[in-house]
C-alpha cells in the first residue's frame, strides 16, 4: 500500500507523523451542487468528559462512496465520534448527528434499523469482545451495509497481515461504490490509496 497524496505534516501528541493531504477529485472542485446523498451529517457538535473538552463545534458530512480517514492523536475523540454514527454513545440523542438523513430519535431512525445498514471492524471489540478482525469483517461486508467504519482494525496485525485486510475493504468496495467508508488509523502507511478524503481531530 501507497501513501496518499500529497504530504502533510499532523502534530499527534509529543510526535510528528506524516499523513498525506487528500487530493481532490475535479468533480469535488467543481461548483456544481453534489447529487450523493449524505451518509452522516454532523453540524455543530460539543462534547466534553470530566471538563476535558472532545470536540468543539465539530461539523463533517460524509457521503455515498466518500473514503474518508480519520485521525489525531489518542483521547481526540475519533472512537466517540464513530460512537455518535452507531449510537452507542446516548450523546447521539442530544447532539446534531443525522445517520441516514434522520436524527437518532426521530420517526425511522430507529437504532436496529441504523445499525443493520452499518458494518464495522473495531480494536476495541477485538480486544475486549474476542472476535477477530477478519470475522468482523465478514460480518460487516454484508448486503444491507451502506457506511462502513474501520476503526484501528488492523492494530495487532503484521505488515502483511495488514495488507492483505486491506485489498479485502478494497475489492468489497470497489463492488460496492455507493458505500461510504471511514477508516480510523494511527499508521499512514496502512491506509490503501483509495481513501482520499482526510477529517484531521487536533
Amino acid at each position: 500500500m501507497e501513501p496518499l497524496g500529497i504530504e502533510l505534516c499532523v502534530k499527534w501528541g509529543a510526535e510528528r507523523q506524516r499523513i498525506s493531504k487528500p487530493r481532490r477529485t475535479a468533480a469535488a472542485n467543481r461548483n456544481a451542487p453534489d447529487e450523493r446523498r449524505a451518509v452522516v451529517e454532523m453540524q455543530g457538535v460539543n462534547l466534553s468528559f470530566e471538563g476535558r473538552e472532545v470536540l468543539k463545534d465539530f461539523s463533517w458530512t460524509v457521503r455515498e462512496g466518500e473514503r474518508w480517514v480519520l485521525c489525531g492523536p489518542n483521547g481526540s475523540g475519533k472512537t466517540t465520534l464513530l460512537a455518535l454514527v452507531t449510537g452507542d454513545s446516548p450523546y447521539s440523542y442530544a447532539c446534531d448527528v443525522k445517520v441516514f438523513g434522520t436524527r437518532r430519535g426521530e420517526p425511522g431512525a430507529e437504532l436496529s434499523r441504523t445499525r443493520a445498514r452499518i458494518g464495522c471492524v473495531s480494536s476495541t471489540q477485538q480486544a475486549y469482545g474476542g472476535e477477530s478482525a477478519e470475522a468482523q469483517l465478514a460480518s460487516a461486508l454484508r448486503p444491507a451495509t451502506r457506511l462502513l467504519l474501520l476503526d484501528e482494525p488492523c492494530c495487532d496485525m503484521t505488515d502483511r497481515e495488514a495488507a492483505r485486510f486491506a485489498r479485502k475493504v478494497v475489492r468489497w468496495l470497489h463492488a460496492h461504490p455507493r458505500v461510504a467508508a471511514v477508516w480510523v488509523e494511527h499508521r499512514p502507511s496502512r491506509i490503501p490509496r483509495d481513501f482520499t478524503l482526510v477529517k484531521n481531530l487536533v
